[in-house]
């Protein structure tokens, strides 16, 4: 006996975007951020060495980039990603 989900057509696997494409779009994301907790570390916390600076950014980056940039911007991006 076959049910609707065994006749409902094949579904196809797309490719995953170009990694040239994925470059492009992670740096055109990454920039702004970095910018950004780059100038608002220097105003808030200015007597600390650079190296506490990147301790703070780069977890507060990498977070912004996964959760919220990254999807915002290949939903916009798709239809050029997937060409």
């Amino acid at each position: 006996m076959t049910t609707s989900a065994d006749q409902a057509a094949p579904v196809r696997a797309m490719a995953p975007p170009r990694r040239w494409k994925m470059w492009t779009l992670t740096c055109l994301a990454i920039y702004p951020i970095i910018t950004a907790l780059g100038y608002a570390l220097a105003a808030m916390a200015a007597g600390l060495p650079v190296w506490a600076h990147f301790l703070i950014m780069v977890p507060i980056a990498v977070a912004l980039l996964i959760f919220l940039v990254m999807p915002a911007l290949t939903r916009l991006f798709r239809p050029w990603l997937i060409r």
